[in-house]
């Protein structure tokens, strides 16, 4: 074995034991390998490089040699050892290859003589020619040879110069003898047939020509509607929303002052904000129509409740509400420029020098646009809907909260959503029963869902598994802390995955990992700093048990449903799972995103029907998407308080017609395989049928008198 390395010596590997450290009689270095075989493999850089006989220092053993990362091991592949066994037996091999040659000679010599006896038997065959002299003697071979080149000749013959009269002799064919002319006609063949065969053909002909006529019957009445009803594909007409359709939104903004603030200065700032949102881009095919309101209250802690009123009378569904609050009403920190309270109104607070009134007049504007409304958010998804792709540039211009928000908003909100909350336990002496971290984290996620109902459903629960060890994707770092980074995540992500079920209804499913360890597990964000945990769009998030697990699960679901936002510095948001102007925000995304779905659906499925001839639309899939038109109409029909139900509805019923099972029962046979499939089949019954209609078109013809001498020329109609 050691003769297959490359060089394990100093010339090659015979010469191993004059190696230093491998030579029984090196007296120069006591080394433990002396007369053993060496382990390494030393190969010189070079040819004229002088040989190492110090060669095997330091990687003489093979520990050392797994974990040594300067002497590497040369080895060479399969072909060196097969040529080296091949010399070691040369003899045997030849042997064998002789042998073979052997055998594959002897077998072509008795070929050769089996094919020279019997071309010698069929050589003395001769036949002798009855009806050429010239071809008496013949042998086998050649006659089969003329034959052929006669057989070729006729045949080319009778193509171009048209068939010769009937002959039943080999000489007429070959050389052209005149044969007495046969019967002119079937007629006169039938007529000397003797007469009890004629009148056996008279008796067969009615019910010949009655078999033919119910041959048609059959066809026409049974297998033509059966062959109909398995080919044809249906295609139910339905309507679809035009592409000049648009989605109008009308929102209104409330403008609330105190006494303390000038009417005057008021409607300046409405007209100057007013006028920035109407100029403002809007991604076709959705379009908003801006109108302002003001109100005056008697103080900014009776504003809410006042603005609340009015909204249930007048039952407004899209609205926005902005408190101007003067500095000296003013009972935040002085630095907190615009607060967003838990219910409908954001407050923004005046600037006490006019210089800084373009500052709140964009401060203003923002609230509106970027937070209350969120108009980024609903061109994202129109785009989204639209295949737009955004350009590099375009992205780059966009402000940094929108950039960071891009990838979340892109995502469709669901109508329903099943939450899973996994607990992950990690360590051997986990509790085997729910602690009352897991009871809180439930509870809050119940209390979420009854919150978000008006726009989307949650549907919460949980699971434990016991049995997943997580230390091994734990490092300590520098301050003797359990982390858990990127790679870690992405690896428990997978495992987790592969260990849960499979959720068998049709909702979207976020799944919660809440990792718990015996010890505190700090989680790492891609630039190794510590964060509250990792939320990944459309799969969940991961975080880590500790006792703000069920605020951080929150702050993770509203991450997930769309509902964060990223505020500038100075603005704050009132510290509540969810704001009513977010659950408003929501409502108009949800009837945006459920619209655009349900119209491009729709469309889609036209489009389908249009580009594969195959496609099949039957009559409720037809209604389905008639449906869902109607629903669509009717839910936005009202610009200012639209119906989310109707428009949720009309979703469904789109995407349960674009992807019914029933479209695709005639994709399996296009148009061309269908013909090549039809053509072996039909032609030889149209043959048949062709014929029987002609026997029962002559039968009709003699029942009316139009056929004349029929019994003193009786025809055969049939075979």
């Amino acid at each position: 074995m050691q003769e297959t390395w490359k060089c394990c010596g100093i010339e090659d590997a015979n010469d191993w034991e004059r190696n230093t450290y491998f030579a029984i009689a090196s007296k120069e270095v006591q080394s433990p390998e002396a007369g053993g075989v060496p382990f390494s493999c030393c190969v010189n850089s070079s040819e004229t490089m002088l040989k190492n006989f110090y060669c095997g220092h330091g990687v003489r053993l093979k520990e050392q040699v797994l974990h040594s990362t300067g002497s590497p091991i040369y080895t060479e592949g399969c072909l060196p050892k097969l040529q080296l066994w091949l010399s070691n037996n040369v003899f045997l091999v030849g042997i064998c290859l002789v042998v073979a040659a052997i055998i594959q000679f002897l077998g072509i010599c008795f070929a050769q003589n089996l094919k020279s006896d019997i071309f010698a038997q069929r050589a003395k065959c001769c036949l002798g020619c009855p009806f050429a002299p010239e071809f008496r003697f013949m042998h086998l071979d050649q006659l089969i040879r003329v034959i052929y080149v006669i057989s070729c000749i006729s045949t080319i013959g009778i193509f171009f110069l048209g068939k010769p009269a009937a002959s039943v002799k080999i000489e007429s064919l070959l050389f052209g003898k005149k044969e007495k002319k046969p019967t002119a006609s079937l007629n006169e063949l039938v007529a000397k047939l003797p007469d009890a065969s004629r009148e056996y053909m008279l008796k067969e002909l009615p019910m010949r020509r009655m078999s033919a006529l119910v041959y048609l019957l059959i066809v026409c009445s049974i297998a033509l509607p059966i062959w109909w009803i398995t080919t044809d594909i249906e295609r139910v007409p339905f309507d679809v929303l035009p592409e000049t359709y648009t989605i109008d939104f009308n929102i209104r903004v409330h403008f609330v002052r105190t006494s303390d603030v000038n009417e005057k200065e008021l409607d300046s700032i409405v007209e100057s904000v007013m006028d920035r949102l109407i100029g403002a881009e809007v991604v076709r095919p959705l379009t908003i129509t801006w109108t302002a309101e003001t109100h005056i209250v008697q103080s900014v802690e009776t504003a809410e409740e006042e603005l609340w009123r009015e909204a249930q009378t007048e039952k407004e569904e899209l609205h926005a509400c902005v408190v101007l609050v003067p500095p000296s009403k003013w009972t935040l920190f002085s630095a907190t420029t615009v607060h967003l309270s838990s219910s409908h109104c954001a407050f923004i607070q005046l600037p006490e020098k006019d210089t800084d009134k373009e500052k709140m007049l964009n401060r203003l504007y923002e609230t509106v646009w970027d937070i209350l409304v969120d108009i980024p958010h609903l061109n994202n998804i129109v785009r989204r809907d639209l295949r737009q792709h955004m350009q590099p540039h375009q992205i780059a211009i966009l402000p940094l909260s929108h950039q960071k928000r891009l990838v979340w908003d892109s995502v469709p909100l669901a109508s329903h959503y099943i939450v899973q909350i996994v607990y992950v336990h990690g360590s051997p002496d986990a509790l085997s029963s729910p602690c009352s971290i897991c009871n809180r984290i439930s509870k809050s996620l119940r209390i979420l869902a009854t919150l978000v109902q008006s726009f989307t459903s949650l549907t919460v629960s949980s699971e434990h598994l016991w049995d997943y060890d997580v230390r091994h994707l734990l490092e300590k770092d520098v301050q003797n802390r359990w982390t858990l980074s990127h790679n870690g995540m992405d690896q428990m992500l997978k495992d987790v995955e592969a260990q849960l079920h499979t959720v068998e209804l049709g909702a979207s499913v976020l799944k919660l990992l809440v990792v718990d360890f015996e010890d505190p597990i700090i989680l790492l964000d891609q630039d190794g700093e510590d964060s509250n945990g990792v939320a990944v769009a459309s799969w969940g998030a991961i975080l880590a048990k500790n006792e703000k697990a069920d605020s951080q699960i929150i702050n993770a679901m509203r991450m997930l449903l769309g509902l964060d936002s990223d505020l500038l510095v100075g603005w704050t948001r009132e510290a509540v799972a969810l704001c009513e102007w977010e659950k408003n925000r929501a409502y108009l995304r949800a009837l945006l995103d459920n619209a655009m779905r349900a119209a491009s659906a729709t469309r889609a499925l036209k489009k389908m029907t249009e580009n594969i001839t195959t496609i099949a639309i039957k009559e409720h899939i037809a209604a389905k998407a008639n449906e869902a038109k109607r629903l669509i109409e009717e839910g936005l029909g009202d610009g200012n308080a639209p119906h989310l139900n109707k428009i949720v509805l009309a979703r469904e019923l789109a995407d349960s017609a674009l992807s019914d099972p029933s479209l695709l029962d005639r994709l399996y046979m296009p148009r061309d395989e269908r013909f090549a499939i039809y053509l072996p089949i039909a032609l030889p019954t149209l043959l048949s049928v062709c014929k029987a209609a002609y026997d029962v078109f002559i039968w009709i013809l003699e029942s009316i008198g139009l056929s004349k001498n029929l019994l003193k020329t009786p025809k055969l109609k049939t075979n």
